[in-house]
């Protein structure tokens, strides 16, 4: 990480490379409480926000919502699902284990796909392809690279 001091309040700056302290230095640019202080948005501009996030719930789109944004951009307005069946699939499996098949823990758990889905899209709805983990485990899968 590399630090350097916002030349208005002195808040510390971060950065993840060398380039872009370099870059922000030579544009002598400043934090962005700085940078919107005294930045004033029109009525016109708030209701657009308004309306742009109607229909937004905890950061994700409403069904209605998403189906608006289908027809807009020319689709039908349809929401199929790229793996249809994946809730009766995931059902399947948590109905067959109901724990961790890595730490035996009954808690917050997932359906792993034991063979990609993006790899092997025929085999996604087998419930051979089907691990029941964790939360926990299951990121920690992910992060090893699968089995």
């Amino acid at each position: 990480m590399f630090v350097r001091n916002c030349p208005d309040c002195g808040k510390e700056l971060t950065y993840k490379n060398k380039f872009n302290l370099i870059r922000s230095t030579k544009n002598n640019s400043k934090c962005k409480s700085c940078t919107f202080l005294g930045h004033q948005v029109s009525d016109e501009t708030k209701e657009k926000i308004s309306k742009k996030q109607q229909g937004i719930v905890r950061g994700r789109p409403s069904e209605q919502h998403r189906k608006n944004i289908s027809l807009a951009k020319g689709g039908s307005g349809n929401l199929d699902q790229k793996f249809p069946g994946w809730k009766a699939w995931t059902k399947r499996a948590l109905d067959r284990v109901d724990f961790c098949e890595w730490c035996y823990s009954e808690d917050n758990l997932h359906v792993h796909h034991i063979m990609p889905k993006s790899k092997f899209p025929m085999y996604h709805d087998e419930d051979w392809n089907a691990r029941v983990m964790c939360k926990q485990c299951h990121i920690t899968c992910h992060k090893q690279g699968g089995y």
